[in-house]
């Protein structure tokens, strides 16, 4: 499996599409169970296909298989937060290099509807879910995650941060839900082009 085909190297990009980069640097995409080639560097539809089965397939769904089993909600809460800063870019049309604390929280905001007055402890939220998950491969002292819990995130006024894992992944997935339906839609150019813009092959 990989997203970017060196020369001369024929790879799974997702799940049921493969890609083969000649040696002149031409991608050649391919459905594996039908052998009908794709486009998606020149048809945006092929491409927003594409991207959809690798983050349904490589991850949300993976994720979602998970969410029964015992000792797994770790694994369940890493790959629904690697989507937030991730979607963010997408949807704005650049990277978030330099502003990962602001693309993920302008994410966490959207998807999870918290109001102004929690700023701070997005603050918190970033800090100890998504730095601490990433840099260290595990959450910070204040986070608690049970499926117990009857919201997908919940802002104490201490500075615990409770996490439904099973909740927050849901909203994750409504929300690539979404978004694909609003980047089909021919009258949402702009996020289109945004999405066309940081998507690519190269």
């Amino acid at each position: 499996m990989a997203k970017h085909p060196q020369r001369g190297e024929n790879v799974t990009i997702a799940p049921g599409i493969s890609c083969r980069r000649t040696n002149d640097g031409q991608f050649i995409f391919m459905a594996t169970k039908t052998g009908n080639e794709l486009y998606p560097i020149n048809c945006l539809e092929d491409k927003i296909m594409i991207f959809e089965k690798q983050v349904n397939g490589w991850f949300l769904e993976q994720a979602q298989s998970l969410i029964n089993k015992r000792e797994c909600g770790f694994v369940v809460l890493l790959v629904a937060t690697a989507y937030i800063e991730g979607i963010e870019q997408f949807r704005k049309g650049t990277t978030s290099n330099g502003q990962n604390r602001d693309f993920f929280i302008q994410g966490i905001r959207r998807i999870f509807e918290i109001e102004d007055e929690n700023a701070l402890k997005l603050q918190d939220l970033y800090s100890q879910l998504r730095c601490e998950l990433f840099h260290n491969g595990m959450t910070g002292p204040y986070i608690r995650i049970s499926s117990e819990y009857e919201e997908p995130i919940e802002l104490s006024e201490s500075r615990i941060i409770k996490i439904n894992q099973n909740k927050f992944l849901e909203k994750v997935k409504n929300d690539f839900e979404q978004y694909l339906i609003n980047l089909r839609d021919k009258n949402n150019q702009e996020l289109r082009d945004n999405f066309n813009r940081i998507y690519t092959f190269e």
